[in-house]
């Protein structure tokens, strides 16, 4: 019966650890400590204003475009505008999230290309209304 519960014990414990992976994704924190989006005390009005701005500027111009103007307004990463541009589609999923996390958004020569990334995210819906973070 004791050899039970340590198994048990064991098991919950590797469901505890593989929680605490999936919420450090759902954060997007990476393993080494730094953050990939807003510290959440900004998240409130920051990220709202960024997701605001975002939805409009892509209404009239291409992603790559938007993407950058936000960027350097609110100085967001590509993580960062990939998590933002989870709450603007409606239809995005992990293809087109890897496709701005790889885009060479600095022009240093390695990614995809501003026309890339348009092409790779033309065919997305944008929400009326930006979704809620978490």
């Amino acid at each position: 019966m004791l050899s039970n519960m340590s198994i048990d014990t064991d098991a919950q414990q590797q469901a505890a650890a593989r929680t605490a992976v999936a919420v450090r994704r759902l954060l997007y924190v990476r393993p080494h400590g730094h953050r990939m989006r807003m510290n959440r005390s900004l998240e409130s009005d920051r990220e709202r204003e960024a997701a605001k701005k975002l939805r409009n500027l892509l209404q009239s111009s291409t992603p790559s475009r938007a993407f950058r103007a936000v960027a350097a307004t609110y100085g967001l990463d590509r993580y960062a505008l990939a998590f933002l541009a989870t709450r603007l589609y409606s239809n995005i999923l992990t293809p087109e999230v890897q496709a701005i996390w790889h885009w060479d958004s600095n022009h240093k020569g390695a990614g995809h290309t501003d026309e890339e990334l348009d092409a790779l995210l033309s065919h997305l819906v944008l929400v009326a209304e930006p979704r809620s973070a978490v």
